[in-house]
Order: C-alpha cells, then sequence, then structure tokens
C-alpha cells in the first residue's frame, strides 16, 4: 500500500465518513507513512479520524484538514502551556513548535498539567512530547529544551502559522510579541496569577500588546506574591487554545487589540481595548 492507493483503503474501511484508529494504524504499517502523513491522506480524501467524531459538527473535514497541516509555536510549557498544548493537540493541530528550558519540580504538581511523581527532573517539552503522543499521534511536537531569546526567535518561531505566549516574566513576553510582530505572525498572550488571568490578541502588524507589555517592564508579576492554584491555568489556556483554533481557521470575528481579565475570586470578568 501507498500514498495513492490508501484513499480507496479508506473508502472500503470508513464507516459514515469515518476512520476508526485500527485502520490508520493498519494503514501505518502497510504503507510505512506516519499516523500524521496517514491522517493527512485521510482528511484529504473527506474522510474524518474518529477521534474527532465529536466535533464534526463544529469543524468541518476542511477545517480539521487545515488545523492538521497548521503550525503552533508554544512559548513557555508550565502552568498554561501545557494544557494549551493538550487542546490543541486534541482538537488536531498537526505541529507544535514547544519551547521551555525548565524541568518539572515538585512545586509544579498543584497546577502544571503534565507534572507527575514520575516526571520530576524531566524536560517538561520532551514529557509533554511524549504524553502528545499517547492524545493524538498525528500531532508531531518539536520540543526545544532552551529559554526563548530574541536572537532565536526567526530560527524558533519561524515556521509557525502562529504564537502563543505562556511565559511567566514579563520582559520575555514583551520581547516575544516584538518578535511576532517582525515575523508577522498572529500573538495569542495569556497570564496567570493567584485567582486572576488575562488573556489578549495582537495581529500580526500590530505593536498593541507588545507596547502594552513593555510600558509593564520591571513590574513583578502577580504570581510572585499570590501563586498559582490548580483552576486558573485551564481557564486561561482555554481560552487562548479556543482563540488560536479560531484564528487559524481565519474566522473573521476575531477581536484583535483587545484584552480580558478573570476574577475567579469574584467571579467576575471584563475587557479592555489596547
Amino acid at each position: 500500500m501507498d500514498r495513492d492507493t490508501l484513499p480507496t483503503f479508506f473508502e472500503v474501511h470508513e464507516y459514515e465518513g469515518l476512520i476508526s484508529l485500527p485502520i490508520v494504524e493498519h494503514a501505518v504499517q502497510a504503507s510505512g507513512l506516519s499516523v500524521h502523513e496517514v491522517e493527512e491522506v485521510a482528511l484529504a480524501s473527506g474522510f474524518l479520524p474518529k477521534r474527532y467524531q465529536r466535533n464534526r459538527k463544529l469543524f468541518s473535514v476542511a477545517d480539521h484538514l487545515r488545523l492538521h497541516r497548521s503550525y503552533v509555536a508554544l512559548v513557555g510549557c508550565g502552568g498554561l502551556g501545557g494544557y494549551v498544548a493538550e487542546m490543541l493537540a486534541r482538537c488536531g493541530v498537526g505541529h507544535l513548535i514547544c519551547i521551555d528550558p525548565d524541568c518539572f519540580v515538585e512545586h509544579n504538581l498543584n497546577r502544571q498539567r503534565f507534572c507527575t511523581i514520575s516526571s520530576l527532573g524531566r524536560p517538561k517539552v520532551k514529557v509533554i512530547a511524549e504524553a502528545l503522543r499517547d492524545i493524538n499521534p498525528s500531532t508531531v511536537v518539536f520540543p526545544h529544551v532552551e529559554a526563548f531569546h530574541i536572537d532565536r526567535a526567526a530560527d524558533l518561531l519561524g515556521p509557525a502559522d502562529i504564537v502563543i505566549d505562556a511565559l511567566d516574566s514579563i520582559e520575555s513576553r514583551s520581547e516575544l510579541a516584538a518578535a511576532s510582530r517582525a515575523l508577522g505572525r498572529p500573538f495569542v498572550h495569556g497570564a496567570i496569577g493567584g485567582w486572576y488571568g488575562q488573556f489578549g490578541l495582537q495581529a500580526p502588524d500590530s505593536n498593541a500588546l507588545h507596547q502594552w507589555l513593555d510600558d509593564s517592564r520591571g513590574k513583578a508579576g502577580i504570581e510572585e506574591q499570590l501563586g498559582n492554584p490548580s483552576f486558573v491555568p485551564p481557564l486561561v489556556a482555554a481560552i487562548q487554545a479556543a482563540a488560536t483554533v479560531r484564528i487559524l481557521l481565519g474566522r473573521e470575528d476575531v477581536e484583535w487589540g483587545k484584552v480580558f481579565f478573570s476574577d475567579l475570586q469574584r467571579m467576575s470578568f471584563d475587557s479592555g481595548i489596547l
């Protein structure tokens, strides 16, 4: 079996337009292609991998193919980043560039998605890459065990269609926003601290979030005083993931240049214009 005969194979084995994981695995073994390559052929032929069955009324097969072919750079793979990575993989984003220099440590256990007793001491991006292979083997993860630096921006972020900020430093966030603008990439910002979260979007040709973050340089983040409970990161990460999917799919109602704030202690939500 080769790439050219896969569509016929899927026609024989599809059920209600869906291709099950055992059929995908059989195609991988018979063709020598990767899961990612096999599922690209399935999507391009109009068949949906069964893992996305509950998404089919929200996203078309063409939408899934677009997500499958997309590249997302995720900078920071801790409290926010782990949840964002998982959500995007479960949605079918095909390529994740994961950038983080750190290993999991004991105080990450209270909130970070992939921090477990067995993962302590291991690089976060490598743990995430292994975990996502078990969640969605069609998502290709490029793990970079390094901190983001502006002089590496083109190499690290160049392939990406969109850049996600899951960092914990205002200075690094400001540099990442500037690099995204210089490369012409949409920038999805998120931050957490205590009961609070914030989220914002910067258009590819905008400098709004970079300027807003740059104005905050030298100010300590509230996470240093308040910490981060387990329930705040997945909330902000879900908003980042949803915005990322909408941008990748070319939705026209993206609210560029806005920031959103959440306060889970008072259960209040607010927004503003940059």
